[in-house]
């Protein structure tokens, strides 16, 4: 299953459950073959609610979430088209039938980082910057873009 390709790959209401959201978004795009369709679901953080009193970080199996920025780099970094939105929550993302070259993505996660220095952990980890604009960055080293987070994995 893994090793095939795919015109049409759906992620609902997993993405949230991503330790390494990089590395599984990475898998997504293996399996898009290219002209293909990635349906991704779920929740994003926005700014008209206030993400102590979102529902989403209830759930302790919540563990990254998203905003729309993060998004836009997400189909930047694959290059997939940019996201199209038919309602709040599912986003559909078009993987090019030619490939675009790829940007230069920062491997240090401080170049992106509203922090000075944010460390760039195995898993996932939460970074809150003086704005209390957070940010993450996934085990491969390189930073995803202020506007995702991930509370610290349970004990």
């Amino acid at each position: 299953v893994l090793g095939r390709g795919y015109d049409f790959v759906t992620c609902t209401e997993a993405a949230e459950h991503f330790y390494e959201p990089l590395k599984e978004l990475a898998l997504l795009d293996r399996l898009l073959r290219p002209g293909g369709w990635l349906g991704l679901m779920t929740d994003l953080v926005r700014p008209e609610v206030p993400f102590g009193q979102w529902h989403y970080p209830r759930d302790p199996t919540h563990v990254c979430f998203y905003r729309p920025a993060t998004l836009a780099w997400a189909a930047a970094r694959f290059g997939w088209e940019a996201p199209e939105s038919p309602t709040r929550n599912v986003f559909l993302f078009h993987k090019p039938a030619s490939p675009a070259p790829a940007p230069a993505v920062p491997t240090d996660a401080a170049t992106t980082s509203p922090l000075p220095s944010a460390p760039t952990p195995a898993s996932c980890a939460a970074h809150t910057g003086t704005n209390d604009s957070p940010s993450i960055s996934s085990g491969t080293g390189a930073a995803l873009p202020t506007g995702s987070v991930v509370p610290p994995p349970p004990p």
